[in-house]
This record gives structure tokens, C-alpha cells and sequence, in this order.
């Protein structure tokens, strides 16, 4: 699996409003990795990408019965509407987890800076583009082992 190197201006928007929109809403960052990681698991299967919406569907609607909180619902509710930004992607599983990872790194950033830009709902947020990765960043690769 080869994840693709470099995220576009469009890609690094839509990362942006997908943190966002979860930090807006208190969605803990822990339930997004493990919906990064269902993706990651089934992203060589067809149709992965439509797959995953439908994870995030099922766990929407049967949330209560897996739930760890009180909260777990609505993370997953806060989830599956902010991954909607990737709705156009949904053919490129790997451009897709490329996006959520670094939605999942902008959140932790938003998290102790604060989100920029915000004018009202999530859906109105502008993206910001301070954080582009560097070019000379080294790019994890999806099943070898971390190396320190």
C-alpha cells in the first residue's frame, strides 16, 4: 500500500474543516484514529472508500450498544458528518487516510492553539494554511514498523 506523497490545496482543506469541526465539537481524537484505522485495515478491498461511510453509518446507529461513554455517540455522530468533506475521494482509500491523519494531527494542534477563522458553524470555516508539512518531513509508510 503507497500512500500518496503530497496532499493538495484541496486535501489540505478539507483536513483542516474535518479537524475543525471535530475539535468544535469535543470529539475525542482516540475515536477518529480508530476510524482511520478501519479504513487503513480495508483500504486495498473494492470499494473501500464507500465502505467506510458505511462503517461510519453503522456505528452512528449502533453506536449505543459499543459505546465506551455517554459521549461515544456523539463522537461517532461528529465523525461521520465531518468525513462527509470526503465524499469526493471516496474511489482513493489511500488519499483518504492520508487526509484523516493529518486531520488527526491538526485536531491536537487546534486543541492547544485554538481553531482559526471560525465565523459560526464548522461548515463556515476557512481553512488554514499555516501548516502545510514541510517538504523535507518524512512520510510514515503504512505497514512498517515505526523506527526511532
Amino acid at each position: 500500500m503507497e500512500i500518496p506523497e503530497n496532499l493538495q490545496d484541496a486535501h489540505w482543506d478539507v483536513a483542516h474543516k474535518i479537524a475543525q469541526s471535530l475539535v468544535l465539537d469535543k470529539t475525542d481524537v482516540n475515536e477518529l484514529d480508530k476510524a482511520i484505522a478501519y479504513l487503513r485495515v480495508n483500504s486495498e478491498q473494492p470499494k473501500a472508500g464507500s465502505k467506510f461511510f458505511k462503517y461510519l453509518s453503522i456505528l452512528v446507529k449502533n453506536g449505543e450498544y459499543i459505546s465506551h461513554s455517554n459521549k461515544t455517540v456523539e463522537y461517532y455522530e461528529s465523525i461521520a458528518e465531518a468525513c462527509q468533506y470526503l465524499q469526493p475521494y471516496k474511489h482513493d482509500a489511500l488519499l483518504m487516510i492520508q487526509i484523516l491523519g493529518w486531520a488527526k494531527r491538526l485536531m491536537r494542534y487546534y486543541r492547544k492553539v485554538g481553531v482559526p477563522n471560525v465565523q459560526g458553524s464548522a461548515t463556515d470555516i476557512k481553512p488554514f494554511k499555516a501548516l502545510e508539512r514541510p517538504k523535507n518531513m518524512e512520510r510514515p509508510q503504512a505497514n512498517k514498523p515505526y523506527k526511532k
